[in-house]
């Protein structure tokens, strides 16, 4: 089955978890100034994300992946909810980049399709050059959907350890499962995740 990108809403709900993980946790962190990362503060994540989001809206995942990764040593010496809010913006971006690169590899796939179409019989030797083509791009695109399915079940779990900590609530928890169980059916896993918290 062709899979296919997560809606837009979809997409807004995970960046609003964020958010909410930001604006949930932002007051009890302090100052953090350590070797080889900027100093961590509420207004630095703020900043952080807004640089993030805008390279995201570019559509340059690797940017945002890097900009999350330079406050990643310094989140993991904080406390706890600070290094959930890092963690689950990482995987936001890969899972984005993920989707994008199978997206790309299918439209790679059909287009070969369409041009061994175009050919027909007459030239046995470039259908056969196509089809192996197509064949690489249909199992990168297998690999990059296990990716995204794999980012997705660790969004899910640092979502679930909001929840259970009492960062995020029991209906912002919900919503933003559902949101990752979108990813997961685009990435062609056709899975759900775990029954509800009570």
């Amino acid at each position: 089955m062709r899979a296919t990108m997560p809606s837009r809403a979809g997409v807004r709900r995970i960046l609003l978890t964020l958010t909410v993980l930001i604006l949930h946790g932002a007051t009890p962190w302090p100052a953090t100034a350590l070797a080889g990362a900027p100093a961590t503060t509420p207004a630095s994540l703020i900043e952080l994300r807004r640089h993030t989001e805008l390279a995201m809206a570019r559509g340059d995942y690797r940017a945002a992946e890097m900009l999350v990764e330079t406050y990643l040593p310094a989140a993991q010496r904080l406390a706890e909810p600070t290094w959930l809010v890092f963690n689950a913006h990482l995987v936001a971006t890969r899972i984005k980049l993920a989707l994008d690169k199978v997206a790309e590899a299918e439209g790679h796939a059909l287009q070969l399709d369409s041009v061994a179409a175009a050919a027909g019989s007459s030239d046995d030797a470039m259908e056969r050059a196509i089809a192996a083509i197509t064949l690489s791009q249909v199992r990168q695109r297998q690999d990059r959907s296990a990716e995204a399915a794999d980012l997705a079940r660790q969004a899910l779990a640092i979502l679930r350890r909001a929840h259970e900590r009492g960062r995020i609530t029991r209906q912002t928890f919900e919503r933003e499962r559902l949101a990752y169980e979108e990813v997961l059916i685009a990435a062609g896993s056709g899975e759900k995740s775990a029954p509800a918290l009570r």
